[in-house]
C-alpha cells in the first residue's frame, strides 16, 4: 500500500513512483495506481505478473481493483525487462482497451507508463492513444519532463 495521499506531480515523478515498485526487472509487472479527484495516490497494486517478454492484463481486473479503492481515475505501468521502452502493438491495443473500459465506467485512464530500469515511455506524454478528454494526467507541467523519458 501507498503512503497516504501521495502526489504524483509530474509523468517523471510518476514514472520514478512505479520504478520504485517494481519488484522484479527480470519479468512484466502490470501495476495500478488508485487516484483520488485530487490526484493524489491512495493505493498501489501489482494487478498482473507476466514472463520475460509478455503480461496478460485483463481490464476487470484492473478496474476490479480501482473500484474497491474508490479511485477517481488510474494511472497504470509496467516494466519491459529488456529495458526498451518503446511500446509493442500489445501494449497500445491494451491502453485503447482500458481507455475505452474507463470512459464507460467513469474511471478514467490518466497514463499509462512503460518503465525500465533508466527510461520510461508515457502514452500521455505522447499523445498515443489519446487518453481522458478531462485533463492531462496529474497536472503535469510537460515542460519540465523533456521528451517523457527519464535518466537517473
Amino acid at each position: 500500500m501507498v503512503r497516504a495521499c501521495m502526489t504524483l506531480s509530474s509523468v517523471g515523478s510518476a514514472a520514478i513512483f512505479l520504478q520504485r515498485l517494481m519488484q522484479s526487472p527480470s519479468v512484466e509487472e502490470f501495476w495500478a495506481v488508485a487516484l483520488n479527484s485530487r490526484c493524489e495516490a491512495l493505493d498501489a497494486r501489482m494487478i498482473f505478473r507476466g514472463t520475460v517478454d509478455e503480461c496478460q492484463v485483463h481490464p476487470r481486473e484492473v478496474f476490479r481493483f480501482a473500484l474497491l479503492q474508490n479511485a477517481s481515475g488510474l494511472l497504470v505501468g509496467h516494466n519491459h525487462p529488456s529495458q526498451e521502452c518503446e511500446p509493442s502493438e500489445a501494449d497500445l491495443r491494451l491502453t485503447q482497451r482500458l481507455v475505452h473500459v474507463g470512459r464507460i465506467i467513469q474511471i478514467p485512464i490518466y497514463d499509462h507508463l512503460i518503465v525500465t530500469e533508466n527510461h520510461y515511455f508515457s502514452f500521455a506524454y505522447n499523445r498515443w492513444p489519446k487518453l481522458s478528454n478531462k485533463r492531462p494526467l496529474i497536472s503535469l507541467s510537460f515542460e519540465a519532463v523533456g521528451n517523457g523519458r527519464s535518466e537517473r
